[in-house]
């Protein structure tokens, strides 16, 4: 439910900038847009699940500060930054706490659900710091350097980049976790990979607990 109430602000931008018909800055006409059904999700996800998680606070920050700003001055280059800014930030604390304060911040998630070895998070942490950093460069690229690249114009670039916010993104994601998912499956002790393997791991929990109870 919070995943497609999630979306509703992504194609409202989307939906937006497309019908902007003749008003000279769309990308900032959607963004009024944007901030807008931010506040409504965000409040409707308050009514239905009473209360925020911290990560839905600081993303919902993100968009009404870099949204207010663009509104602000009138500019879309404070929305077009807000990708890069924000991947930047994430590779950032990835990184930082895995190499200056020695926690891998992945490992409490892993550590939970999937037992990999250490060197494994590690890898885990680097391959998503590098998507985190791949996403703001290529995001850099398109909204900042489109029209002297190819000798586009001004809405031809900022059409392109608004494709690419709306559904590059995503796909660059699935396409990677699903990457991701691959190297943490076939790292997983041979027991974890079958159906079979776990059942018959817990049918053998079951008997030892047995015979203990027996003796």
């Amino acid at each position: 439910m919070k995943n497609l109430l999630s979306l509703i602000p992504v194609l409202a931008f989307f939906i937006a900038f497309k019908m902007a018909g003749d008003d000279p800055n769309p990308i900032v006409y959607g963004t009024k847009w944007l901030i807008g059904s931010t506040v409504a999700v965000l409040l409707l996800m308050l009514c239905i699940y009473r209360k925020l998680t911290r990560m839905e606070l600081i993303l919902g920050g993100a968009v009404l500060l870099f949204s207010g700003l663009t509104i602000a001055f009138d500019n879309p280059a404070f929305i077009k930054w807000k990708v890069s800014v924000m991947n930047i930030i994430y590779a950032a604390v990835l990184l930082s706490s895995r190499y200056i304060f020695r926690t891998n911040l992945l490992s409490l998630f892993m550590h939970r659900y999937l037992p990999i070895k250490k060197k494994e998070e590690d890898a885990c942490n680097i391959a998503l710091s590098c998507n985190f950093l791949l996403i703001a460069a290529v995001n850099y690229v398109l909204a900042f350097r489109l029209v002297s690249l190819l000798g586009c114009t001004p809405a031809e670039a900022d059409s392109i980049w608004m494709n690419f916010r709306t559904f590059g993104i995503p796909v660059i994601d699935v396409l990677f976790f699903t990457g991701l998912f691959i190297y943490i499956y076939r790292k997983l002790p041979p027991e974890m990979k079958t159906p079979e393997g776990a059942s018959a791991e817990g049918s053998g929990n079951e008997v030892s607990e047995k015979k203990e109870n027996t003796d």
